[in-house]
């Protein structure tokens, strides 16, 4: 804010922009708390108290992607560690967060809920199992290529 003399005051203008970056951290601690809680960028604008235009320029300022963008992803992560652990999620989904989750993970939620604690490939009969895992059971003193049993 300019004084009457028309100079910048550089302690408001760090008031100013430290209120802005508290803003933002409540709002997005908000949505990383309850991200199902606002099911649109518009709910999350009016929950906020702010214009979604604003709410826009304060999630590009702040965490370089949109209010809705941001949102998503917060939901696509609670949504994984739910599944991973074994919880189904709570009401539908909406087609648009099944499309997302799909384009983030290559996985529908419920082919994420069965890919359980393993990951298993399903092979062409005529794969050579053997000759590959011995090929990565060569170096037995190896941290990242090890063997137990015919998996990796």
């Amino acid at each position: 804010m300019p004084d009457s003399a028309g100079r910048v005051r550089a302690k408001r203008f760090d008031d100013a922009e430290a209120r802005r970056v508290d803003f933002y951290e409540q709002v997005a601690g908000r949505v990383d708390a309850c991200p199902f809680g606002f099911p649109s960028a518009q709910e999350l604008a009016a929950g906020a108290a702010m214009d979604e235009q604003a709410l826009d320029e304060l999630f590009c300022e702040h965490a370089h992607e949109s209010a809705e963008a941001f949102l998503i992803r917060a939901q696509i992560e609670k949504l994984c560690t739910s599944l991973a652990a074994g919880q189904e999620p709570n009401g539908r989904l909406s087609t648009k967060l099944q499309e997302q989750f799909l384009a983030a993970t290559g996985l529908t939620p419920a082919g994420y809920a069965d890919l359980g604690n393993e990951f298993r490939l399903r092979l062409p009969a005529a794969y050579r199992t053997r000759e590959v895992l011995d090929f990565y059971a060569r170096d037995p003193m190896s941290v990242s290529e090890s063997v137990s049993g015919d998996g990796l």
